[in-house]
């Protein structure tokens, strides 16, 4: 029946697309709901909600030990070229066409150097969201010259840590056996967001800021 036919087993077969593509597909509301979660409850900061599970993705075909070593060395190198040009007053958009040039060459360095290297997942990396690259890192530098290297460095640490937990629901076979039989299960996260969206209480991170008052 129609029922038996809605799920993405089914599509993949019909359609011919990857089974892959289209559970990565499914997941990021699912990444996105987590990411939610940890900034709304738990009261970690991120580069944006979508970037940690964009990037949680990425790390599904770059490898997540070098994927995560790139990352962060291609955020903090491009982010020193916001300093400069801040200086000489450069506008928005041309900023970010010289930052966006800056990181597809270290990701071509880094292409080279894998390759020199005889690192296989190196070859994996042009799978990295280029230009979401672009933008965190130009937010990345913004934030240290606005707030300093240590609180940058938290959000940073904090971008990362929440991206591994979205690496983990990514590479869930049970999680993917889940999406892929019940594809309608997207409902249930829009429902949860919409639950989230009314949280009202302390985040756990305020809870050492501001427990003293309910006690």
């Amino acid at each position: 029946g129609i029922f038996e036919s809605f799920n993405m087993f089914h599509i993949a077969k019909a359609t011919g697309l990857s089974e892959q593509m289209l559970s990565l597909m499914i997941l990021l509301p699912f990444g996105a709901l987590l990411v939610a979660i940890f900034r709304n409850v738990v009261g970690m900061k991120t580069f944006g909600v979508f970037l940690p599970i964009l990037i949680a993705i990425s790390f599904t075909t770059t490898g997540l030990v070098f994927g995560m070593i790139s990352f962060i060395a291609v955020l903090v190198i491009i982010s020193l070229m916001h300093y400069p040009m801040l200086k000489w007053g450069v506008l928005h958009v041309p900023k970010l066409v010289v930052m966006l040039s800056g990181v597809v060459f270290l990701m071509i360095l880094l292409l080279f150097t894998g390759m020199r290297l005889d690192i296989s997942d190196a070859s994996n990396l042009t799978f990295f969201p280029i230009v979401i690259l672009t933008i965190s890192a130009e937010k990345y530098a913004r934030i240290v010259v606005e707030e300093g290297v240590g609180q940058s460095t938290r959000i940073l640490f904090q971008t990362m840590l929440v991206t591994l937990f979205c690496y983990v629901v990514v590479q869930s076979q049970m999680i993917f056996l889940l999406i892929m039989n019940f594809p309608e299960s997207l409902l249930l996260i829009a429902v949860a967001a919409l639950t989230l969206g009314k949280w009202i209480g302390l985040r756990i991170a305020e809870y050492r800021r501001f427990g003293w008052i309910l006690s």
